[in-house]
């Protein structure tokens, strides 16, 4: 399909994961991971309209603009020893549930006695963390990929960012 000469009625956004499609206007078009496709192609390929609250969807698109962002750094070094080392990633093992914290950043031992820290940042986009979501953050702590850290002695942190949303 040519993007160029398409009519933008006629072009949907999809997210392959979820096999859901947005029309232009709704709040996660162009927005989330994903694609273009004309209207029969998404119908063809078996792809549904969302029906997500206007609400649930601002929330949802800020949080991919903000995983966007955190991609630059994967991986990099950064101020104070701190290295990003996953973004929105599942850090279980094999087999176990998936967990997939915001972020999650390292700093290694930089002396003598000196403990290693791992934190989890988990974002949300409301006026008050709700408990779930403070368990959910501590429970990072038992996900592999943080676990081997803590079995090396390092420190666990957990954050919570609450996102203010733009008026």
């Amino acid at each position: 399909m040519d993007l160029a000469t398409a009519p933008s009625a006629d072009l949907l956004w999809i997210t392959e994961e979820s096999k859901l499609f947005y029309r232009e206007g709704a709040p996660l078009y162009g927005i989330t991971e994903g694609r273009y496709l004309t209207v029969e192609e998404a119908k063809q390929a078996g792809y549904r309209e969302s029906r997500i609250r206007e609400d649930t969807a601002r929330g949802i698109a800020e949080h991919s603009k903000l995983k966007r962002f955190r991609q630059l750094d994967r991986g990099k070094m950064l101020g104070e020893g701190w290295k990003l080392l996953f973004v929105d990633e599942n850090i279980s093992a094999p087999g176990e549930p998936v967990k997939r914290p915001d972020a999650v950043y390292v700093k290694d031992p930089q002396g003598p006695g000196e403990r290693g820290r791992v934190v989890v940042v988990d974002d949300f986009f409301g006026e008050v963390e709700s408990i779930g979501h403070i368990r959910k953050g501590w429970s990072y702590r038992v996900g592999k990929s943080v676990k081997d850290f803590l079995d090396l002695g390092y420190e666990y942190g957990y954050v919570a960012a609450m996102i203010k949303r733009r008026q």
